[in-house]
């Protein structure tokens, strides 16, 4: 994959780069996770620390690191356990899938987005509760302290 563990990047450089986008079609794009089926990889845009303003109650999710190779992330509200996608997650290391992370500390930085930093591919270690469903996922590859910083203070 053509993008750099640990190193930043704009929503649009990220889409473009895992054939999302193109120069000459945009797919429209803003959930926080986007599937991609034919590389088998899940994609999750994390924003660590949200505001009223710029979230509703409904995805106001927590999501945070819990050590250097762990992260907590909660699936979508509507993301149920029995539901394909819940599957999808909780059997990752059975069907090949592939997760991939990208956090960020805020939405917006004055009024341009902020940029999401790789934290690279993650494997499913286990879940509890349902819709949303709180995920822990372990790191290939340990954050680096200036990710983990941010990331365990969320």
């Amino acid at each position: 994959m053509p993008l750099d563990l640990y190193c930043s990047y704009t929503l649009n450089q990220i889409l473009v780069t895992l054939g999302r986008h193109t120069e000459r079609k945009r797919k429209h794009f803003q959930e926080g996770v986007l599937y991609l089926p034919d590389k088998g990889l899940d994609i999750f845009f994390v924003t660590l620390k949200k505001s009223d303003k710029d979230y509703s109650s409904s995805t106001m999710y927590r999501d945070y690191a819990i050590n250097k190779e762990k992260f907590h992330w909660h699936s979508q509200s509507i993301t149920s356990v029995e539901s394909t996608t819940g599957q999808k997650y909780i059997n990752q290391q059975n069907n090949g899938n592939r997760v991939l992370i990208f956090v960020r500390d805020y939405k917006k930085g004055g009024q341009a987005a902020v940029p999401y930093t790789c934290i690279g591919l993650a494997d499913y270690v286990s879940y509890y509760g349902s819709a949303p469903i709180s995920i822990i996922w372990k790191m290939h590859e340990p954050m680096p302290g200036f990710v983990l910083k941010e990331a365990v203070t969320a």
